[in-house]
Order: C-alpha cells, then structure tokens, then sequence
C-alpha cells in the first residue's frame, strides 16, 4: 500500500490542485484500529521526510448553537496535505 500512497503524493494531479490525503479510523475500531494506521503513517512521513504542521489534537461539533461542543476525535497534520483523523464512537 505505501507505494500507491506515493505514487498518489507525487501525481501531478495531487499536487497541482492541492489535494488532500485522509486516514480516519474509529478510536475503538477493533478491525481496523487507528494504531495499524498511525504506524503506517508515520512510517510514510519518515520516508518522505515529512513536516508536522500540528500534533495530535482534539476537534469537535456542535449539534445545534444551544448545545456545548463535544469531543468528536483527535487529528494530525502534515506538509503535503497529509491529515490522520480518528473518530470517536
């Protein structure tokens, strides 16, 4: 898989229209857990010798503008427009 995830991040396509890269995963996803991913993905990012713009942090939504917003997972970015996202259950 790592090599079409290059062949992807160095398409002209990908870079010329500015695309974006998404790994999501359930924060308990018993099938595909976000762990697999995040190995894969910092894997990816030593061999492309990638930048991280921000650590892992929360982000959130807000049902409705009378509701608090509530934790909705945890993302991490990279240069090239790599994003690992989870989504909590």
């Amino acid at each position: 898989m790592s090599a079409t995830i290059h062949s992807i991040m160095n398409s002209k396509t990908y870079t010329a229209n500015g695309m974006r890269l998404m790994f999501y995963n359930g924060d308990v996803d018993t099938i595909c857990q976000f762990l697999g991913d995040q190995w894969f993905i910092e894997n990816l990012v030593t061999e492309r010798n990638l930048t991280v713009l921000y650590d892992r942090q929360q982000w959130t939504y807000q049902s409705a503008p009378q509701y608090a917003p509530t934790i909705a997972g945890y993302a991490k970015a990279w240069d090239q427009n790599l994003v690992q996202l989870t989504v909590k259950v």
